[in-house]
Order: C-alpha cells, then sequence, then structure tokens
C-alpha cells in the first residue's frame, strides 16, 4: 500500500527521532516510526510516498529518491497468516471455582483492567511447577485483546470536565497525540512482571497527572535552570514563579509552598489500540548471579519479557487552577499567566521529553 504523507523529524534528549505523518481513512491524523534510516533536517517538513507492509513501513520517496528496508531474505518470503485467540480462558484462570461458574458462559470481559488483572490466564508447566506462571502473550497461539467498544469517550470526557468544574477550578485542555508507543506504568505491581496503568471504572489505559507533572517540572528545571533544582539562593527554588506553579519546600524562596497548578488524568479521545511488545534480556542468567561467577556470554539464552504499549493514541490534558490564585507569577525566568504557560510549556515538553517508560528508545514522544 501507498500512502502520501510528510516527513516529521524530531529533537529529543537522545537525539532524533524520525516520522511520518499521515491521515487514515477517517480523517485522523496520526504519525509511524522510521527505523531503517537517518535524513538531513533540510528534509523536515517534505511531502514523501510512504510503502507500508501490514503495520510497519517499508519503503519511503522523498523528492524522488527512493529509501527502503530490505531483509535477506524476504523478497520470495510467504508469511503465513496465524489467527491468534485471546488470551482470555476461565478455566486457565485460578478465581475461586464458584466465581469461574459464574463466568463460564461468557466469552468476554468488557471492563480490560478486570480482565487483564483479575482474570490473568495461569499457565501450568507439567514438568516444572516453579515454571508455571501468568501470561496475556503466547506467540503464534494467543494474546490478550481488549474491548473498549463499550465506552462513550465523548460522554467521558464532558462528565470529567463537568466535574473538574464543580471544584471551582478554572481548566484548559490540550489534545495532544502521540507518535508512536507510549508505556505508562511499566513497573507497576502485577502478576506478570510488568504493569500497565489502566482506569479501575473504564479499564482503559490512562496518564496519571503525577506523571504528567513530573516530567514537564523535569523538563522546566533542564531548560531554564540548567537540571539545578537548587535552593532559596539559586536553581529553580530560587525563582518565585516556578515555585508558585510546582510548590516548593522549606529551603526555598518562598518556603514550604503548594503548586497552584492541577494536573488531572489524562484520558484518551477515543479507544486507544493496546498491543504487546517484547523486551529481550540476553544475560538473565549473569543479572541473576550473586556469586559472581557467570560471565554475560553469548551463549545464554534471552529471556524474552512481554509487555502492553498503548498506540498512535491521542490524549486530553486538563490543567486547572483555583480562582483566587488565575493571576500572574513574576519570577525571575518563570514569568505569566500560569494556564497559558502550561499550553506553550505541555507540548514542548512531551515532544521533546518524552513520557513512560523506555523513552531512550524511542517509546512515549507526542506532539
Amino acid at each position: 500500500m501507498i500512502k502520501k504523507g510528510k516527513l516529521v523529524i524530531k529533537d529529543v534528549r537522545k537525539g532524533k527521532i524520525y516520522l511520518v505523518q499521515l491521515i487514515s481513512k477517517k480523517g485522523k491524523q496520526y504519525t509511524k516510526p522510521i527505523y531503517f534510516h537517518t535524513f538531513p533536517d533540510s528534509m523536515n517538513g517534505k511531502d514523501c510516498e510512504v510503502g507500508i507492509e501490514g503495520d510497519r513501513i517499508v519503503s519511503i520517496i522523498i523528492d524522488g529518491e527512493k529509501f527502503t528496508h530490505q531483509q535477506a531474505g524476504s523478497n520470495n518470503m510467504q508469511i503465513k497468516q496465524v489467527e491468534i485467540h485471546d488470551s482470555f480462558d476461565v478455566s486457565k484462570t485460578i478465581l475461586p471455582n464458584d466465581t469461574k461458574h459464574v463466568l463460564n458462559f461468557i466469552n468476554d470481559i468488557d471492563n480490560f483492567s478486570l480482565k487483564l488483572n483479575k482474570a490473568a490466564r495461569f499457565e501450568e508447566h507439567e514438568k516444572d511447577a516453579s515454571k508455571s506462571k501468568f501470561e496475556f502473550f503466547k506467540n503464534k497461539k494467543y494474546q490478550i485483546i481488549p474491548n473498549f467498544g463499550n465506552n462513550e469517550f465523548d460522554k467521558i470526557s464532558k462528565d470529567y470536565k463537568s466535574n473538574i468544574a464543580n471544584l471551582l477550578m478554572i481548566f484548559e485542555s490540550l489534545q495532544i497525540n502521540s507518535y508512536w508507543r507510549l508505556i505508562i506504568g511499566l513497573g507497576n505491581e502485577s502478576v506478570y512482571e510488568t504493569g500497565i496503568t489502566l482506569h479501575h471504572i473504564y479499564g482503559f489505559p490512562y496518564i496519571p497527572g503525577s506523571a504528567i507533572k513530573g516530567i514537564l517540572r523535569n523538563w522546566i528545571i533542564e531548560k531554564e535552570f540548567n537540571k539545578l533544582e537548587g535552593n532559596k539562593s539559586e536553581g529553580a527554588y530560587h525563582d518565585e514563579g516556578f515555585c508558585r506553579i510546582f510548590g516548593s519546600p522549606k529551603d526555598s524562596v518562598l518556603g514550604e509552598h503548594v503548586g497552584s497548578l492541577h494536573f488531572f488524568d489524562a484520558y484518551p479521545i477515543s479507544e486507544p489500540d493496546v498491543e504487546s511488545d517484547v523486551m529481550n534480556p540476553h544475560y538473565s542468567k549473569y543479572y541473576a548471579d550473586k556469586t559472581n561467577k557467570i560471565a554475560p556470554a553469548d551463549y545464554h539464552d534471552p529471556k524474552p519479557i512481554f509487555f502492553l504499549t498503548v498506540k498512535n493514541a491521542s490524549f486530553e490534558f486538563i490543567f486547572g487552577i483555583k480562582g483566587k490564585d488565575d493571576k500572574p507569577v513574576q519570577g525571575e525566568k518563570i514569568k505569566g499567566n500560569p494556564l497559558e504557560l502550561v499550553q506553550e510549556w505541555l507540548p514542548k515538553a512531551l515532544s521533546e521529553h518524552g513520557i513512560g517508560a523506555k523513552t531512550a528508545v524511542g517509546y512515549g514522544y507526542m506532539g
């Protein structure tokens, strides 16, 4: 399939990422990453033609020059389509027997959070019980399949904003798209070893407000204060505007102070695409060894670890302030209306800093 798009080159903390901006059949703008080639900054914003196979970009044509992703032996290779089944199976859970009996007649669970965490599939190893474990993905056999179709995202957003307004908040919102995949809550407690942040009621993935405030705060400290939090004599805590917006400890120019800006959880604005991904640690025996006798050699078998990501999603970021605090701040570097400042800062922070896990390898960037 050939699609028309636009090349986007983004500067991030670890260098650059290369993306193609495309339009879906429904008219929605989205981006896909390019891994097989780098491009000079002069090509940023250039129109291009993109060759897509399955879910990945295999070629791109810019100004008549074609760049391709070639794999050895791929020209004659036929890829067999394998039907992947849902991992949900009541008989494979370790739920109480009476609960299993009640659930025995259903094929799916609407709330993805309950499905993933409460009805987890447990695979018993035939020969070694210590190798039995919870799994949501088995290559070519099954993977967990979310179902968010029953969520009315527009209504949820409207109710959410109404509740925020009832808190006597003046607020603003921004809809921001992910460039590729997000990993939110990878380190959360989970029977699978890896986690994902899911809403308990609605079941969909979301970005906690604390994470949003954290990355924005760190980005400001990095950009404006040379990575120095400091104290009342220097750094971010020496700036009254920073302290009023984000809060500060006793040893700051304002003393102990609660930040005036409130960052709310960011919800998806439409049905998110949740996909399995994998990391492959090659030296698991070396890392687990406490005797210092095992070397990190290439004869160790890799140990794949599966985790869940949110792909090409759009989230609504909401931030607010009480009426009494809705006035310009006057710091040495941080000056202006807090809501207007965050409207300017947040897209830049998400684009340059990213959010969530594994930003060093391209996950988590938005804009």
